[in-house]
């Protein structure tokens, strides 16, 4: 074997720089295609097909790799098997490689981008194969790569129970960058690729089965019929698989085929799917042992045995790049069973993540709708657009409200998913947005549907403001997207103004409502400046907080402990500001009439501050 060449800048910068310069694209390269998220899913789903009906692995692996070079519009594609006895990835199906030394490529794991991948990496990336000093090269395979005149590299791993089992890559005869959607294609596809090796496994043993079967042996007739049992479950998971994305049905046919309970569990310890096995709830004492034998099966790629009350569990952890997402539980019998569970995590596994793909892809879809309404503030609405309402029973004919629900963003995926599946039954789009989650619906009753989305946040342990806008009548793209505005100013200024849990449209902010129903911005502003002008000139002047001071005065009923408690300052501070303000407003800002103004006008600057923030 052709020792590879390393040169010295590889071993001399740190990792993440190298991976930053794997990655960094040419400006002047082309683009593979971005394929759409529902192109992808036809793909994924047609792969599916192809595995429950063709039984075939190496024309499945095969139409794959010809999915995957139509998808991104690459000159060719390949999908590479690890040979770890040799320490090498060897290239196994193709399309679009024209030489047979291409074809025929075996380099040493961690060489090359194939290399690279093969061995582990998320993914890496070349723009100019031969010469990259970013690379361990084998001069023997950059000869072969210079011949077939490729010079863009980039892909996934393949992995099986974890384990990096090959690699799916696609390459380009110019410099050619690869944009998110077109990653996205190649994992999802990775991950049919790496099905379609596990059948193939399935394949070799279905070979040992029937060497088994022609012997006489009672315990090699034994491990045939176990095969067989394992062979049979292969098939019908197969067909779960093609039929639907539900890890439910999976779990199904393996507890079946077990006889006996399974419960798929969540890494934060909630029942998915199966039976709920007795002391194994989230918030009992042993949740700790359950996450510990989870993690060790996560590592050893096997099952875990976990002894909970004299009883002995399988536990199987299931994993993504070492991240623990679900559990597989199932009360010890055989050996048998064991492996079953074993082979049946795959199945679960693959289930789960296509699972996270339709989910994904329907978020990605409602979002978009979502961006299409808002680009009617400057533009045309899409031609198509009442008709993807409609899709998702949004009737602009009738009466629409839009809600907002702010909350941090590490919250956000947490508020979709609660908002998602309690509002599951109603019709209507509910998608993230930038700082928001919001939800259109057609409801005659804007303030009761209003309780049901914060009774629904509530159930799911949220407590957030609700802001809402209705658009009565015949309602144009427009109109929803100056909805979706006045609900979000409605969520932002009644979080500013302290008003608590709750939903609100404008009119129920009070002053509040100045800013959001169509006041001249002016207007405002000269509000604002005509009573609070003195002491915002002055705090701009000395970098001081008396306009804060004298909001939180008037919020706090002018009581001194309370607003030195908001401000956490000592009273005797807020007592100085408060001298302070009478020298710059005059001694009557907090007195009468005037107070009342000047509250008035505090209210309007905190919540047009707030506004021009957003909120994180």
């Amino acid at each position: 074997m052709v020792e590879p060449t390393i040169p010295a800048s590889v071993e001399d910068r740190p990792r993440a720089a190298r991976q930053r310069a794997q990655t960094a694209a040419d400006p002047a390269a082309n683009v593979f295609a971005s394929p759409s998220v529902h192109a992808v899913l036809r793909a994924v789903r047609d792969s599916c097909t192809d595995l429950a009906q063709n039984r075939d692995p190496e024309m499945v692996a095969q139409s794959i790799v010809q999915r995957t070079r139509h998808l991104l519009a690459a000159d060719m594609a390949y999908i590479s098997l690890n040979d770890l006895a040799a320490g090498e990835t060897f290239i196994r199906w193709t399309d679009g490689v024209r030489t047979e030394a291409y074809k025929t490529i075996r380099m040493p794991l961690g060489t090359g981008v194939l290399g690279m991948i093969a061995a582990g990496q998320p993914l890496a990336y070349t723009g100019q194969y031969v010469g990259d000093p970013e690379m361990i090269h084998v001069p023997r395979i950059d000869a072969i790569v210079a011949a077939e005149g490729v010079r863009t590299v980039t892909g996934v791993p393949l992995r099986i129970s974890g384990r990096v089992a090959g690699a799916l890559l696609v390459a380009s005869r110019t410099p050619t960058t690869l944009t998110p959607r077109g990653r996205f294609a190649i994992e999802q596809l990775a991950a049919q690729a790496s099905i379609a090796l596990l059948q193939q496994r399935s394949r070799d043993e279905l070979e040992q089965l029937h060497s088994l079967v022609d012997a006489d042996d009672r315990s090699q007739a034994a491990r045939a019929q176990e095969l067989q049992g394992a062979l049979e479950l292969d098939d019908r998971l197969l067909e779960t698989l093609a039929r639907a994305s539900d890890p439910a049905d999976a779990v199904a046919v393996l507890a079946e085929q077990l006889d006996r309970p399974v419960g798929l569990w969540s890494a934060r310890g909630d029942l998915l799917a199966g039976t709920e096995l007795p002391g194994l709830t989230r918030d009992t004492a042993n949740q700790w042992r359950v996450d510990g034998a989870a993690r060790a099966s996560i590592g050893a790629h096997e099952p875990a045995t976990l002894r909970l009350d004299h009883t002995d569990f399988a536990v199987m952890g299931l994993a993504v790049d070492d991240t623990h997402i679900a559990t597989l539980i199932v009360e010890s019998g055989s050996d048998n069973a064991v492996r079953l569970l074993r082979r049946g995590a795959d199945f679960v596994m693959a289930a789960l993540i296509m699972q996270r793909v339709t989910l994904e892809a329907d978020r990605r879809a409602r979002s978009m709708l979502i961006e299409d309404i808002l680009a009617t503030r400057t533009g045309p609405a899409p031609l198509a657009l009442p008709k993807r309402l409609a899709q998702h029973g949004l009737n602009l004919g009738r009466p629409v409200a839009a809600y907002c629900v702010e909350g941090r963003a590490s919250a956000r995926p947490k508020l979709y998913r609660v908002l998602s599946e309690a509002l599951a039954a109603e019709r209507g789009v509910i998608s993230p947005h930038e700082t928001h989650v919001c939800v259109l619906a057609n409801t005659a009753d804007p303030a009761a549907f209003g309780r049901k989305v914060t009774a629904a946040l509530a159930a799911g342990g949220v407590t957030d403001v609700v802001g809402f806008a209705v658009v009565s009548g015949a309602t144009t793209a427009a109109d929803l997207a100056a909805a979706h505005d006045q609900a979000l100013t409605a969520a932002r200024a009644a979080t500013a103004l302290g008003f608590g849990e709750g939903v609100f449209d404008a009119t129920a902010l009070g002053v509040a409502g100045l800013l959001l129903s169509g006041a001249d911005p002016a207007v405002t502003d000269s509000l604002i400046q005509r009573f609070l002008g003195a002491m915002l000139q002055y705090d701009d002047a000395h970098g001081s907080q008396l306009t804060e001071t004298a909001w939180q005065f008037f919020e706090n009923a002018q009581q001194l402990g309370p607003t030195a408690a908001r401000l956490h300052v000592h009273p005797n501070t807020v007592k100085q500001r408060l001298g302070r303000i009478d020298k710059v407003q005059g001694p009557g800002w907090r007195v009468g009439a005037h107070a009342v103004d000047t509250h008035f006008a505090l209210r309007l600057w905190h919540a047009r501050e707030a506004l021009a923030g957003g909120t994180e």
